[in-house]
């Protein structure tokens, strides 16, 4: 046997976040790196959540504005978030949401609809300390919680 016969096939994640890097937040684009570092096929791109079929076996949502834009009030998103969301969970796509707030401040009726959808639907939330995981796990009571600490931002 030789060695591409006994590895594994790479899992194949998609964190939903803008493609081109244009951030002033670090925070995916180092995340997405140490993945990487670890042999984990890794894209972010939120065209690839909207508008792919490619199979994933992990899709990692940061902040739901991003998946449904920052300034959305377009009601009709919803349902498409959830359609996209039952499209991949229907080919064994597993959801992981860090949470990094509870709510945007000037969050309208439809980003916070998103926010309970993420929510809902994901297998995993990500907090960045004890309080997040208290607060979100008193109100859901049978999601899985894990607190992974925020990284520390390198700059180049």
């Amino acid at each position: 046997m030789n060695d591409s016969e006994t590895d594994s096939p790479s899992i194949k994640a998609l964190i939903v976040f803008r493609e081109n890097g244009e951030t002033d937040n670090l925070f995916v684009p180092i995340l997405c790196d140490a993945i990487r570092m670890a042999g984990i096929d890794v894209r972010c791109s939120t065209k690839e959540f909207w508008d792919s079929d490619k199979h994933y076996d992990i899709i990692h949502f940061q902040w739901p504005e991003e998946v449904v834009g920052w300034t959305c009030n377009d009601p009709d998103i919803i349902r498409c978030l959830e359609e996209r969301i039952s499209f991949f969970r229907s080919r064994g796509t597993r959801f992981v949401y860090t949470r990094h707030n509870v709510r945007p401040h000037d969050a309208n009726e439809v980003i916070g609809r998103a926010y309970d959808i993420i929510e809902e639907q994901s297998d995993v939330v990500v907090h960045m300390g004890r309080y997040s995981l208290d607060e979100f796990a008193a109100k859901h009571a049978d999601s899985r919680n894990v607190i992974i600490p925020h990284h520390i931002y390198q700059y180049t």
